[in-house]
Parts: C-alpha cells; sequence; structure tokens
C-alpha cells in the first residue's frame, strides 16, 4: 500500500458527501495511531481547516483492507468534523455512521489493540519489546528499551483481561 491509495480512497468519500478534499499525507512519526485528522474551528466552532495523515509504517505494511477501513475511520472523524463538530471523537453518531459506510474498525481506546500490531512495522521504527495479554494477544505497550516496566512485566495487569503482562522480544 501507498499514499496514493490513502488519497485516491478519502477523495472518493470526499466526492460523495460533497465535502472538499483536505491536504492528505504519510507521516512517518505517527506511531501509535495509525491515522489522525488534525483540524482548527473557529470561535464559533465550525471547522477552520483540516488535514489528514496516516502512518507510514502501518501503511507499508497492512493490508489493503486495513488501510481502508482506516481511510474510512479518518473520513468519519472528517465528515462529522464539517457537520458536526461537537460529534466528531467516538461518539453513538460516529458509530452510527461508521456503519453506514461500512467502516467496521470504530475506534478503540488504544490503536495498539487494534490494527497496529505488525510486529515488522514496529521493529522498522525501533520497538525491541511488547508488552501482551497473555489471554487475548492484545499489545498493551510498546518499548525501545529494556525499561523498568520490561523488567518486570509481570508486575502490570492488562485492562482487557486482567492478566499479568508478558513481554515478546521483537
Amino acid at each position: 500500500m501507498n499514499i496514493k491509495y490513502c488519497r485516491d480512497t478519502f477523495s472518493e468519500l470526499c466526492r460523495r458527501y460533497n465535502h472538499p478534499v483536505p491536504p492528505i499525507s504519510a507521516n512517518g512519526r505517527l506511531t501509535r495511531a495509525m491515522g489522525r485528522v488534525k483540524y482548527k474551528l473557529t470561535p464559533a466552532g465550525k471547522c477552520a481547516s483540516a488535514n489528514v495523515e496516516f502512518s507510514t509504517s502501518f501503511i507499508v505494511s497492512s493490508s489493503e483492507e486495513d488501510v481502508r477501513q482506516v481511510v474510512m475511520h479518518e473520513f468519519v472523524h472528517y465528515h462529522l468534523l464539517l457537520t458536526d463538530p461537537k460529534n466528531s471523537g467516538h461518539t453513538p453518531e460516529f458509530r452510527a455512521f461508521c456503519k453506514e459506510i461500512g467502516c467496521t474498525h470504530i475506534g478503540a481506546i488504544n490503536s495498539s489493540n487494534t490494527l497496529f500490531k505488525d510486529s515488522g512495522a514496529l521493529k522498522i521504527i525501533g520497538y525491541k519489546y511488547l508488552l501482551k495479554c497473555p489471554s487475548c494477544g492484545a499489545v498493551v505497550g510498546k518499548y525501545k528499551t529494556k525499561c523498568k516496566t520490561v523488567q518486570q512485566a509481570s508486575f502490570y495487569t492488562t485492562k482487557c483481561c486482567n492478566a499479568a503482562c508478558v513481554v515478546e522480544e521483537l
């Protein structure tokens, strides 16, 4: 996958809903999020400007379907930002619009528990250790050094299954 695919998909959604196409770019510094919509609001609460960024490592290491789902997810944020800025987060309105356009990636508390799990991409970024839930396999932490948290991982419990964390070396 590449940024051109993201731009084309996002632009098609903008045309379908009669929205202006914002600047769309890849950002190599995004390591905890797969994508984001950056915006500024006017004093009246309307969207003054927006741009969309996608994680470079996520784009190059993920399947077309995973990238498409994240593009749709960010489009829903953008659409609601233009039409109803108060509900542009992961609100019930957000989830309803996701369902309407066929987006199954409706958001999570921590993006590392969703699609951004490719250990090859994480290794490229420089992570050496992953803290994981032994029950469900969710990634609950990413570390570049063998810090105290990594050394004493079993002292920490996961929010998902309330199990003691385990360390996976990349």
